[in-house]
């Protein structure tokens, strides 16, 4: 991104344009206990996906709306004893976490067996090497083994007949069975097991669809992910009071993530192994970013001829040719009291040596500044823009 001058900034963003925002000493208690709550509201969505992966089945709505009224419930007891930065910063923790929600299971429910589109319409795991050695194409990252005999993502779309016991008969393979329409003769020549209407899984074998795939391996990771982010919220809430991160805090919540991944890995249903690092980078970037939405360094609302932005106080807003007016970023640029409308917003734009958001502003002034346009969200003071 090419910097920019302040002065030719202010004059894009259209800044033509006095209330003295909560210090942060004065926020701490606020945003502690948000941080606390949106670490608990994680922790106990982690555990209605891990009830829901040991039993094969969906995650249980009611756990669910249990889990957000009270995170509800908790933000606005944290706003009733104020003073905090913000009073809109509700829904955004909720999609945050949602989002690091799914990118943590994402990264261990990755099927790392080499699924292997072999020759004659059969699929079982092999390593990639030993696949095209024999003649088949090896699938995508994550595919398992589907009904057709090819590839394909998790879970199957389709079941089919499934080979089962064949582990023993092939070199290199990864696996207890084979799927596809040509193993029937392959198997009956060899006396092995068919089961009907089933699924090619890389460790459990062939799983009846009327079984959902339970995975205890799986469930067991999700549940450390929720004690982890539950457990690194809690040291930041501290640090909010104390002026400095507790590093060994840090590190314990992430000792004891690791050693819940590897006692989950002895389970003989894990659909990945050695996932923990990956884990542990999705959920890493949702907690910077949790931090940087109820912990800004700025809380003035600025607002300009048809824009706004936030500083760290009411001289920098006026420096840069705007007025520090009382509230919150709205999606139509003013500054205004919750409720917020979402709108045009735009981030990363270097403007006074810092790079910011800027709320109603739209895709081509966003484009013409070099910054990255989302639609339909809102200018937090953390300067991110959260749809």
């Amino acid at each position: 991104m090419r910097p920019r001058s302040l002065a030719l900034s202010a004059a894009l963003l259209g800044f033509a344009l006095a209330w003295a925002a909560p210090s942060g000493a004065q926020t701490a208690d606020c945003s502690a206990s948000k941080l606390q709550a949106g670490g608990r509201y994680f922790q106990a969505r982690a555990g209605c996906l891990a009830k829901a992966l040991a039993k094969g089945l969906e995650p249980d709505a009611l756990c669910v709306a249990k889990a957000l009224t009270k995170l509800q419930t908790s933000f606005v007891k944290a706003q009733g004893k104020g003073p905090c930065v913000s009073l809109a910063d509700l829904s955004p923790v909720e999609d945050v976490l949602a989002d690091a929600l799914d990118d943590g299971f994402d990264a261990v429910a990755m099927v790392d067996a080499t699924c292997c589109d072999g020759t004659n319409d059969v699929c079982t795991y092999q390593s990639e090497q030993s696949c095209m050695g024999a003649g088949g194409t090896p699938g995508a990252a994550g595919t398992v083994c589907q009904a057709d005999g090819t590839c394909g993502p998790f879970p199957n779309a389709a079941t089919g007949t499934c080979c089962d016991g064949i582990g023993d008969l092939i070199p290199n393979l990864d696996a207890s069975c084979v799927s596809g329409p040509d193993v029937v003769a392959a198997c009956v020549g060899e006396g092995l097991p068919l089961v009907a209407d089933a699924t090619c899984h890389p460790e459990l074998g062939c799983v009846l669809a009327s079984e959902p795939v339970r995975t205890r391996c799986t469930s067991g990771k999700v549940k450390a992910l929720g004690r982890f982010l539950s457990a690194v919220a809690k040291c930041h809430a501290k640090a909010l009071k104390t002026g400095a991160i507790d590093l060994l805090c840090l590190a314990k919540a992430e000792s004891k993530l690791q050693k819940a991944f590897a006692s989950a890995e002895n389970k003989d249903d894990c659909l990945a192994r050695n996932d923990a690092t990956a884990a542990l980078t999705a959920l890493n970037d949702a907690r910077e970013l949790l931090v940087q939405i109820l912990d800004p360094e700025t809380t003035f609302c600025c607002e300009g001829a048809s824009t706004c932005m936030y500083t760290r106080t009411g001289p920098e807003c006026t420096t840069l040719g705007g007025t520090p007016v009382a509230g919150e970023c709205n999606g139509d640029g003013t500054c205004k009291a919750p409720p917020l409308e979402e709108g045009g917003c735009c981030q990363g734009l270097p403007i006074g040596a810092k790079e910011r958001c800027v709320g109603g502003i739209t895709a081509l002034q966003c484009s013409n500044l070099n910054g990255e346009y989302v639609d339909d969200a809102l200018c937090l003071a953390g300067q991110i823009c959260i749809d």
